[in-house]
């Protein structure tokens, strides 16, 4: 019952090709289907599927010569759903609690700083100590990708600690900071990433380092 509903609803998207005649449609007609069609990648790959039974059925028959449902490209759109669902994985209370026990590591530090503030890698990446007023426990994000990105973040008491001892941590330009001897040098997503990976491997975990923001 569950299948059979799901290919009447993907049938139902078909809505804009019902005037047609099914051996007169060509790939363009299916791929602009596809591509105007705001639904996500499962029910697209449903669609897909439909078709491609359809064509059998017609192939059977004669009632076509081509099976163009092969040629749908879904490429766009299962990348950018796969990358949804990395960006929507977050970590549990249990692992962000075994984050805690290490909050001694600067780089641990850093990733709760991350969970308790809610800003982009970016920002972090970017935030320049004169951004950072300790005495109201805020920061300042003077730009960013929308715009409403410019607003003052505050600094929670758990992660106040961190920012301290970035802060008063030598004459750096930008808060956090691994460099000792450059200090007008920010850590770059690049870098940022491979500590991140390194750490993941070594706690067994699959994260991104954008569930920190989640």
């Amino acid at each position: 019952e569950a299948s059979l509903k799901s290919y009447a609803h993907a049938y139902g998207i078909c809505e804009p090709l019902y005037d047609r005649l099914f051996s007169e449609l060509k790939l363009q007609d299916l791929q602009n289907l596809i591509d105007n069609c705001d639904k996500n990648y499962p029910t697209l790959k449903k669609i897909k599927i439909l078709l491609k039974l359809m064509y059998r059925y017609a192939m059977k028959y004669d009632l076509v010569g081509k099976d163009y449902s092969q040629y749908i490209d879904l490429d766009a759109k299962k990348k950018a759903h796969e990358e949804k669902a990395e960006e929507d994985k977050h970590m549990s209370h249990e692992e962000v609690r075994l984050l805690w026990k290490r909050k001694d590591d600067p780089f641990c530090q850093s990733i709760l700083a991350l969970m308790w503030t809610g800003v982009r890698i970016s920002e972090f990446l970017m935030l320049k100590k004169e951004d950072v007023n300790l005495e109201e426990k805020y920061f300042y994000i003077p730009k960013g990708k929308t715009l409403n990105a410019r607003r003052k973040v505050p600094i929670a008491d758990a992660v106040f600690p961190f920012f301290e001892r970035w802060y008063h941590d030598g004459d750096h330009v930008y808060l956090y900071h691994k460099d000792k001897t450059n200090v007008n040098k920010h850590v770059s997503y690049d870098q940022y990433l491979d500590d991140f990976k390194a750490l993941m491997e070594s706690l067994g975990w699959e994260y991104s380092p954008h569930a920190a923001r989640h």
